[in-house]
């Protein structure tokens, strides 16, 4: 019974960070890539791309852009000492779907960040802000 107590309680804990993350800035991790980064991970990756991306979309934006919610998805990528995060961000609303397919940029002109994280190092080996982007919130 202890046990079963304790996996309700994880859960329950659980499916609170997932609402709080619903509520602030939407990451999703939809199935495929080649490895599954863990919690600690994922917030230490989105913590380097807050500090780079708020100064780099200020720069790109049109002057008329009114400031709005980004929304992102991820997928681990490569093997062992190799390993890469790519990263895709969009402004809101988030589509259908997001949390079961891993987009990817199609219209050159639309708005998108694309980034590849490498982990290990705790930097970007990649990181580019398609045209239009209005600054994030």
């Amino acid at each position: 019974m202890r046990g079963f107590n304790a996996i309700a309680l994880l859960m329950l804990l659980e499916a609170g960070a997932i609402c709080a993350a619903v509520q602030g800035e939407p990451w999703f991790s939809p199935p495929g890539g080649t490895w599954a980064p863990d919690a600690s991970v994922v917030s230490v990756m989105k913590s380097d791309l807050g500090e780079v991306i708020a100064p780099l979309l200020a720069k790109q934006a049109p002057p008329s852009a009114r400031p709005t919610r980004y929304w992102f998805q991820y997928r681990g990528q490569g093997t062992s000492s190799n390993r890469i995060i790519e990263v895709l961000g969009y402004p809101f609303p988030v589509p259908r779907g997001a949390e079961k397919d891993f987009f990817s940029v199609h219209i050159p002109e639309a708005c998108a960040v694309f980034a590849l994280y490498l982990p290990s190092e705790r930097k970007f080996d990649r990181l580019e802000v398609g045209p239009n982007c209005p600054p994030r919130i």
